[in-house]
């Protein structure tokens, strides 16, 4: 996904700003214990899953917007977030970093990234 187009600047801004808020903090959880609980049930779908994280990182470039009084930030670098935050997740995920009951969740992880 990375493109030597996107405003690195923007990217990291948009970065730091998502990973400090707590409204995206909460939309993050409830993001992972979505896809935690598609992977139990075993119809994890990772376009699906990108789709989810590109909610998470246009509502981020929404309360930045509103937060600092600027203009939004490129779509360019919501897709890149949304494609980061993405593969992030399912890195952690492979790496056993997740672990289901931490989020109520009862079983094992059924789908393999």
């Amino acid at each position: 996904m990375s493109d030597t187009s996107i405003d690195q600047a923007w990217l990291r801004e948009l970065e730091l700003f998502a990973d400090n808020d707590q409204a995206c903090y909460r939309q993050r959880q409830a993001i992972e214990k979505n896809l935690l609980r598609k992977m139990v049930k075993g119809t994890y779908d990772s376009v699906k899953a990108f789709k989810s994280w590109l909610n998470y990182a246009e509502a981020a470039r929404q309360m930045y917007r509103r937060a600092f009084d600027c203009p939004l930030a490129p779509v360019a670098v919501k897709r890149e977030m949304a494609g980061r935050e993405s593969a992030h997740f399912e890195s952690e995920v492979s790496n056993g970093c997740f672990d289901p009951a931490d989020y109520g969740l009862k079983g094992t992880l059924l789908t393999t990234i």
